[in-house]
């Protein structure tokens, strides 16, 4: 079963536009059933979504959380917040976040850290902007941001879920794709990765998603890569023709 995970980012723009969204995913329920769905919605839509969680068969998250717990950081939301209001999974370290908050791997670990702590799902965004005429994979860059995130929370990782999303930045939003060679090889060098840097008793399970440009016309050929478990989709995820295909 994929994993199907809908980053709304900061759309849509009225209650209005997310139920006709939440109509079509509950029009679709035989394909939902098909695949884990889990909805990444603005802060401001969560309680209107809990109110219809039921028809949706879809699990809550959020698209970013505080490094810190508590405390004087206006406009931001803590992991113990999310967590008491019943949602399950936070984005950590999405290449928006990275870019417009010019977060440092320091700052992702400590968000992985408050997500442990407090018993969310984390969904920890990697990648680096390649060469999109290239099926050369940066694998210095990902170990070296996975090794500096990862480590301090080794512990807290023992026994957990983590979700791992690729995203090769340049293909967010453009419509192309890496070769689906380079993201197997890349989707298997970060499970290998974050288990070499946990010991082998941890038991944490480590499934990979892929995230960039992932749409109606590629998700059938993206979904024929054995390494990859899902997709984290961004604007196709709100187009109302394209969401029961993404569904499968």
């Amino acid at each position: 079963m994929k994993t199907i995970i809908c980053n709304w980012k900061m759309n849509p723009g009225s209650v209005e536009e997310v139920d006709k969204i939440i109509d079509i995913i509950a029009g679709n329920t035989n394909s939902v059933g098909r695949a884990e769905l889990i909805i990444l919605p603005p802060s401001i839509y969560i309680s209107h979504l809990q109110e219809q969680q039921s028809q949706l068969f879809a699990s809550l998250g959020v698209q970013d959380i505080s490094s810190q717990a508590s405390g004087a950081y206006t406009g931001q939301l803590s992991a113990e917040m999310i967590y008491n209001l019943g949602l399950q999974y936070a984005l950590i370290g999405h290449s928006e976040t990275h870019k417009y908050q010019q977060y440092t791997s320091q700052d992702i670990s400590q968000k992985l850290n408050q997500a442990l702590m407090h018993n969310l799902i984390p969904i920890l965004c990697v990648g680096y902007e390649e060469n999109p005429n290239s099926d050369e994979v940066n694998t210095d860059s990902i170990k070296r941001e996975l090794y500096d995130i990862i480590t301090p929370n080794k512990e807290l990782l023992s026994g957990k879920h983590i979700i791992v999303a690729y995203e090769p930045i340049w293909a967010i939003g453009t419509g192309k794709i890496p070769s689906l060679e380079s993201i197997e090889t890349m989707s298997i060098f970060i499970k290998r990765m974050i288990l070499d840097i946990l010991t082998p008793e941890s038991q944490t399970t480590v499934a990979v998603v892929y995230g960039g440009s992932v749409n109606k016309d590629n998700i059938q050929e993206l979904s024929s890569i054995p390494s990859v478990s899902g997709f984290l989709i961004g604007g196709a995820s709100l187009d109302r023709e394209q969401i029961p295909i993404l569904l499968g």
